[in-house]
């Protein structure tokens, strides 16, 4: 069965050089037109089934707000229909559906009223809104001295106390410490256990990774892909990296081409993208363990050496050259590069080589990881970035759980 159904839905704005000009408008009863129409999404269906947790991403105004109010019910599409069935919770815009001149404690009320919650039913959850919130003497203070990151905690506690059928939540743990980012995503892992509907808009992709079933990719107010939250990503940071490249200067001050590619000498299982200009290229990569022997295959611990062999096109000063390590859910476990060690790299002229050594002691849990590697420069415009280029698998026994295995020392004082 489908929570949300996305039919066909368009939304345009108008959009006013002045104030004064609608009401020119109006005046002359639309006879003359004074504005021009923004469109915000156009043709957009989707379906969403029950219990399932969908991404949302996209570039600043690629229309993934827009698609939640409506969703939401904030606002309606100018065309085309959505259906969403159930009670919803949402967090989309910070002091929306809070009056600023009530307490916090008000809010809470009004909220639950408007969710059909009796006042006797919000008192016995009013104490775990609270205790979640933790806004101690704030939530009887109006809400409109209420920091950001105070509206959120607010919100998210609300959102997640009322048992909604379908919970819509946009962009809202960017504003909250880490401290209370941590406990929203493993209460949003425990809505979807319960069978609850989320839709979850972030440009956290690492986020999306973890939690979602799945994602879709809007771009300039159109759907333009679906699929697994890895794929879904891996395309949206294509496109960042190709407008990126675009908006670059090539050697003769034009601009520079942009390629992306799956390498065809990896397999599907790897899934390898590959994205850059090209001006210099990663023709090899590979890992040698702490004897010199090339191997896919690594005891926890053991020192690592990943190699990337770069060929310059074109004259290139100072290159930085950066690897990357993802577990298997696609969570960015480590990654640095030359700039941010503060490395000066030198200048390649056109037709040489350079090796690139990463030497890291593998301090992992046991399981798979991909390997990504990339040559750019400081401000992020990609020769060649190899992304899930090859997959290592860490093996132990060792002394501990989890993704990391950090030298400790236990020492027991009475």
């Amino acid at each position: 069965m489908d929570a949300i159904l996305v039919r066909d839905v368009t939304k345009r704005y108008r959009v006013y050089p002045r104030p004064i000009d609608r009401l020119k408008e109006v005046l002359t009863l639309n006879r003359r037109c004074y504005h021009r129409e923004f469109t915000a999404l156009e043709n957009v269906s989707l379906t969403i089934p029950k219990g399932r947790v969908l991404g949302i991403i996209g570039a600043n105004g690629a229309g993934k707000s827009t698609l939640l109010k409506m969703m939401a019910g904030i606002i309606d599409p100018t065309s085309g229909s959505i259906e969403v069935r159930g009670r919803v919770a949402s967090i989309i815009e910070l002091g929306t559906g809070f009056h600023g001149d009530f307490s916090g404690r008000d809010n809470v009320y009004m909220n639950a009223a408007i969710l059909g919650y009796r006042r006797e039913q919000v008192d016995q959850f009013f104490d775990q809104i609270a205790r979640f919130a933790e806004l101690g003497t704030y939530m009887d203070m109006p809400v409109k001295t209420y920091s950001s990151g105070m509206f959120v905690r607010l919100a998210f506690s609300i959102a997640i106390h009322v048992e909604p059928d379908v919970f819509l939540v946009d962009e809202a743990l960017a504003v909250g410490d880490a401290v209370f980012a941590h406990r929203c995503l493993k209460r949003i892992r425990e809505m979807k256990e319960r069978g609850v509907t989320i839709c979850f808009v972030s440009h956290d992709v690492n986020a999306v990774q973890n939690i979602c079933d799945e994602a879709v990719l809007l771009d300039r107010g159109r759907l333009t892909d679906r699929g697994s939250p890895k794929h879904v990503i891996q395309h949206y940071q294509t496109i960042v990296a190709e407008r990126i490249a675009r908006g670059a200067e090539g050697p003769n001050g034009g601009p520079v081409d942009f390629h992306a590619i799956g390498a065809p000498e990896t397999s599907a299982e790897i899934g390898e993208q590959r994205f850059g200009t090209f001006e210099a290229q990663i023709v090899h990569t590979e890992v040698h363990d702490s004897a010199g022997r090339a191997i896919r295959q690594l005891r926890s611990g053991d020192m690592a050496t990943f190699a990337a062999h770069v060929e310059f096109h074109r004259e290139i000063a100072d290159p930085v050259f950066g690897i990357m390590l993802r577990n298997r859910y696609g969570i960015e476990v480590f990654g640095t590069n030359s700039y941010l060690r503060g490395e000066r790299t030198g200048t390649f002229a056109a037709g040489t080589r350079a090796r690139v050594l990463f030497r890291v002691p593998l301090n992992l849990g046991v399981g798979s990881y991909t390997v990504s590697f990339a040559v750019h420069t400081p401000a992020g415009h990609f020769y060649d970035y190899r992304v899930d280029n090859m997959v290592i698998e860490v093996v132990g026994p060792i002394p501990s759980i989890g993704i990391a295995a950090l030298p400790i020392n236990i020492e027991v004082e009475k």
